[in-house]
Parts: structure tokens; sequence; C-alpha cells
């Protein structure tokens, strides 16, 4: 396997997490962008140790989220204090009740105080879930919550937490859109 010590983001698309997570091993720790388009569940947790241990910079990342990992979720959240936007990709089998409001407790009380925007589907959670949420939430970073699917009774519960300052719910596509890259000097 190659190494890729100058390497700062990884974007990949249709690549398994396996492939995915050995490039991150053989990067320096100057990744701070990990984008992965993926249906690929397997391998969740060696993925997001891998970002714990090669990434102290991330700051943006896809999370690959099911119920055997929420204990590396945990860490990752503890560990990785630049981060500023995760897009969560959920797949949740049994009890779905009882993981999402875990998964939501997990994430209110351990995300560094620099995330401020999530990309999720919102419908896999009950609006009783998404309130509760919202309502932990208060008192942190003004919350980007970029749907990766509307749905339409969820935009409609949501209008009172962007009203009380809670959340901005964005509709476009920026999730991924850096000022950061306004920054970098592209080689020719």
């Amino acid at each position: 396997m190659a190494s890729f010590p100058n390497l700062q983001v990884l974007e990949l698309t249709s690549i398994s997490l396996s492939i995915a997570t050995k490039i991150i091993e053989n990067t320096n720790g100057n990744l701070w962008k990990v984008k992965i388009e993926s249906s690929d569940f397997n391998n969740t947790i060696t993925y997001i140790r891998a970002i714990i241990n090669y990434c102290p910079n991330i700051e943006y990342v896809s999370l690959f989220i099911n119920n055997q990992n929420l204990d590396e979720l945990k860490r990752l959240l503890i560990s990785c204090q630049r981060l500023e936007g995760i897009e969560l990709l959920i797949k949740m089998a049994e009890n779905v009740r009882f993981m999402s409001e875990k998964f939501f407790y997990i994430l209110v009380s351990l995300a560094p105080t620099s995330l401020y925007k999530i990309q999720i589907d919102l419908r896999i959670f009950s609006l009783k879930t998404l309130d509760l949420f919202f309502i932990n939430w208060r008192g942190r970073k003004f919350l980007h919550l970029y749907p990766l699917i509307t749905w339409r009774s969820t935009s409609d519960s949501l209008k009172k937490y962007e009203i009380e300052g809670i959340i901005k719910y964005c509709m476009d596509n920026s999730f991924w859109y850096i000022e950061k890259y306004e920054e970098i000097e592209w080689e020719d």
C-alpha cells in the first residue's frame, strides 16, 4: 500500500470502508477532511478507530453508525476536538428507539464545542426523539442541520427550534463546502 504523508483531504466514492481505512492508516496525520460515499457498513469500528488514531486534525468526516459502534463514536467525539462537521450515515437494526435515544445522548454530551454542522437522515428518528435532542442542544453552538433527505413533517416541527436559535435547517447541498478550500494552494 502506498504512503500519503501530505494528504489533507480524502474524498472517495463507491469504496469499501476497509480500503478507505487502509488509506487513512497510511497518512501522516494531516487529514482534516474525510468524505466517504459508501453503502458499506462492514468494518465500521476499524474505520472509526483509524479516524481517531490517524486524523488528529480532523474537522469534517463521514461516519457510519450502527448498534455495534456507539462506544467508538464516544471515543471519536472525545478524541477529535477540532470537529466542525459530521455526516452521519446510520444503520439501525432492532430496538431503534433505544438506540436513537442513546445515540443523541452521546452526541449532545460528548460532541466537542467546535461541532456545529451535522448531515443526517432525520426520517429514522421519531419526532419525540428529535425534540429531546434539540432541547438538550440548547446552550451550545448554533447547529446547522443538513438533512440527507427532506421529510416534510420533520421540517415543520423543526421551525420552532429555528425560531429559538437552536438550529438552522439547511435545505441546500453546502454541507461539504468549506471555506478552507479557498486557502489551499493547488499545485499544477
